[in-house]
């Protein structure tokens, strides 16, 4: 060992004060799996994507205005539509329930609707009526006529006892006007 220490093979200690460089062996690292495991993911989610991408729907909403009426009293249970009152525009999402043309989103999105259309992936549309809604679960079931072209996809659903806390989430939907979006949702997000 030239220019270094010499160092005592059983204590460790060097016969002179020069310090002793240790050879330290980063363990390797395969990075390949990991790579291999993301690409499969990656290709799990885009396959999911292309499979469900026919039962996801576009719902616009139109509601009237919410303003109030002067000369009506402030504790008024309900708001009225002034009489200049512009009706306002709203979207969200939705996915196909069934083959007889029942459509599910959330309440929050056909609250207060005057006029609601569901707009499928074709492009192809139908006007709705609302046959259920129950704003403390946030949920709400369309019915449509299914117009001619539209290839009705119903989405299945899983057994309840199949899903676990924890479990990832995938939410495929056209929020804020963008068209057919995906966003994964992991455990703890």
């Amino acid at each position: 060992l030239s220019g270094l220490a010499k160092v005592n093979a059983q204590t460790g200690t060097g016969t002179d004060s020069a310090p002793v460089p240790a050879l330290i062996s980063a363990p390797v690292v395969d990075t390949s799996a990991a790579m291999a495991d993301m690409v499969s993911e990656q290709e799990l989610l885009a396959d999911l994507y292309q499979r469900v991408l026919p039962s996801v729907v576009n719902i616009q909403v139109t509601t009237a205005s919410q303003s109030t009426m002067s000369g009506v009293p402030q504790d008024f249970p309900f708001s009225l539509p002034a009489p200049d009152a512009t009706p306002q525009q709203g979207e969200g999402s939705g996915w196909v329930f069934d083959e007889q043309g029942h459509i599910v989103t959330n309440n929050h999105v056909i609250e207060n609707a005057t006029e609601i259309t569901v707009i499928f992936y074709n492009g192809e549309w139908a006007d709705a009526t609302v046959v259920a809604a129950d704003p403390q679960a946030d949920l709400a079931v369309l019915q449509v006529e299914i117009p001619e072209g539209v290839d009705v996809q119903p989405l299945t659903l899983a057994a309840p006892d199949s899903m676990r806390v924890g479990y990832s989430v995938i939410a495929i939907g056209s929020p804020f006007g963008n068209d057919r979006t995906m966003t994964p949702d992991q455990p703890g997000d």
